[in-house]
């Protein structure tokens, strides 16, 4: 018998580093491939935003179920995880850049310049998914994006400029307060933009009870009242239910509102993608709308 401590790994799945050929940036690529054989027209596919916090999680949870997909509803999926090159769980200032469409000038106080959301978006369609398509057979039809706070604002961004380049969109606590205006100006528009022809786009929002509010593990921050104010005005609960609301005029369009008791802002995170991986990978969705 080896008593010796042994490198621990996760079967099936690997790493690799890659540079953006659109802005230079450093990413690492995280993909898990099932352990059952493909369908016939390929595995579904879950795209995971801040896969250095939640990759590992996310595909113990999807294989999990996805052992007894009868009695779970989730299928056997291939998971790709992006994050950035950093072996802490994020990188705070490149996920603010990569995540949205304007940040705040450096410079000049109240204008804002193009962040990254544009060079991300094109790292993630030319070249991680032909990547993980290279990798195992994908039903190019199944494509989901899971995002968690700020990528869960980008998230949005995807479905609203473009809903026709994934199936499923899946918002985890996200940041409606850091674009609000333009998302609802879109969410306006957005029928106009579904595919036509094609199975009904899927949207999920998920927030956490107690994002608007101190949880009582909580009330010993440092300076609370502070803490508590400044996510009243973030409003991430109200927001994100308004924002939901809007989605659910679009048709055709999935959406499902889930607001996880017992959870804050981080926490909600790994629940959240829990949720998300049956909307997305059970076939009879459409029975979760709830809006």
């Amino acid at each position: 018998m080896n008593a010796d401590p042994q490198p621990l790994f996760l079967p099936g799945a690997h790493m690799r580093v890659i540079r953006s050929p659109f802005d230079g940036s450093r990413y690492r690529i995280f993909t898990a491939l099932p352990e059952q054989p493909p369908p016939a027209t390929g595995y579904p596919a879950v795209f995971l935003l801040d896969a250095n916090a939640t990759f590992m999680s996310t595909v113990e949870s999807l294989r999990m179920r996805a052992r007894r997909q009868a009695s779970t509803g989730i299928a056997p999926a291939v998971v790709v995880g992006i994050g950035h090159d950093t072996d802490d769980a994020y990188d705070t200032a490149r996920r603010r850049h990569d995540f949205a469409r304007e940040i705040p000038h450096p410079e000049q106080p109240g204008a804002r310049i193009a962040g990254g959301a544009a060079a991300l978006t094109r790292l993630i369609d030319d070249v991680v998914r032909p990547l993980a398509a290279r990798e195992a057979p994908i039903d190019p039809s199944r494509h989901a994006l899971i995002g968690h706070s700020l990528g869960g604002g980008y998230v949005l961004s995807r479905l609203l400029e473009n809903p026709a380049t994934f199936e499923s969109y899946i918002a985890i606590s996200p940041s409606v307060w850091a674009d609000e205006p333009w998302l609802l100006e879109q969410a306006a528009t957005l029928s106009a933009r579904l595919p036509k022809g094609l199975p009904p786009r899927r949207a999920m929002i998920t927030v956490g009870a107690f994002e608007e509010t101190l949880a009582p593990w909580q009330v010993e921050l440092p300076d609370p009242d502070k803490v508590l104010a400044r996510r009243q005005s973030r409003a991430m609960r109200d927001k994100a239910h308004g924002l939901a609301r809007q989605l659910n005029q679009a048709q055709p369009l999935i959406v499902r509102f889930d607001e996880l008791p017992g959870e804050d802002h981080s926490s909600s995170a790994i629940v959240g993608i829990s949720h998300g991986l049956r909307f997305a990978l059970w076939d009879g969705a459409a029975v979760l709308h709830n809006m």
